[in-house]
């Protein structure tokens, strides 16, 4: 808060433009190591295949999800990225505040 605090005291906003750039490119890296590494891993760890069944991945709910549990899931996506896709665009436009 403090460092977005100090590039935004000038007028331009130009210093916390750089700043959302580079919050948008840690999270394209962290997003890409995370799938790496799910990719790389043979199983979660403590995941006992006799007791647990295989993981189904799907485009759609299952049956029986719930609301909450599917929306929670929806936007846990959503608000990782849509805020740093949307944060260069709104400093945009207060470089010149009309």
């Amino acid at each position: 808060m403090i460092i977005s605090w100090l590039c935004s005291l000038p007028r331009t906003f130009k210093g916390l433009s750089h700043a959302g750039t580079a919050s948008a490119v840690f999270t394209f890296f962290s997003v890409a190591l995370a799938a790496i590494f799910a990719g790389i891993q043979t199983h979660p760890a403590g995941y006992d295949p006799q007791v647990d069944p295989a993981p189904i991945v799907t485009a759609f709910p299952v049956p029986g999800t719930k609301f909450v549990a599917g929306m929670n899931a929806f936007l846990n996506i959503a608000y990782t990225f849509i805020g740093q896709i949307t944060l260069p665009s709104f400093i945009a436009e207060m470089e010149e505040p009309r």
